[in-house]
């Protein structure tokens, strides 16, 4: 399989190459092809491998560029919140201070694995398979936990106001 992959390598680096314009992101991005593609367990019924590696590539490029437009808007409205609450009345300020550590007790309550997929989630923008693939459980199993944080986030909250 390592052979097959490396047959290819250079051309997968290329291509994402091209499309990020940025050689060391197109470095980590093809390890991470290599590693997708060195986990399934047949390629024979793979018709052709190259396409098949871009197609890896490819998806791999536009989840990092999607994680790149979350991270530039979060930073976006980032600025703007510290913007914003250089102008906000104090008493909006110790408000959303008491919520946010509302939430944060709530999500000290959870259980570690619901409190682990959450966080990764909410906060470090992963994608459901992603968290499926870095924990080792089902897809599913990242959805009922995020759910499950949610729910128990929202009921606190809500409770103390």
């Amino acid at each position: 399989m390592l052979q097959v992959f490396l047959q290819y390598e250079g051309d997968v680096k290329r291509y994402i190459q091209r499309q990020l314009s940025c050689q060391k992101t197109s470095e980590d991005l093809t390890q991470e092809t290599w590693l997708r593609f060195s986990r399934m367990q047949s390629i024979e019924h793979i018709a052709d491998i190259k396409s098949f590696l871009f197609r890896i590539a490819g998806n791999l490029t536009i989840d990092y560029l999607r994680r790149r437009q979350v991270e530039e808007r979060v930073k976006q409205e980032s600025q703007t919140i510290q913007v914003q609450s250089s102008i906000l009345s104090p008493e909006r300020v110790v408000s959303a201070q008491q919520q946010y550590a509302q939430l944060t007790q709530a999500m000290a309550e959870l259980p570690t694995q619901c409190r682990v997929v959450f966080t990764l989630h909410r906060l470090k923008g992963k994608s459901y398979s992603e968290i499926a693939e870095i924990l080792g459980i089902t897809e599913k199993t990242v959805e009922n936990h995020i759910l499950r944080a949610l729910k128990h986030c929202r009921q606190r909250v809500n409770r103390q106001q």
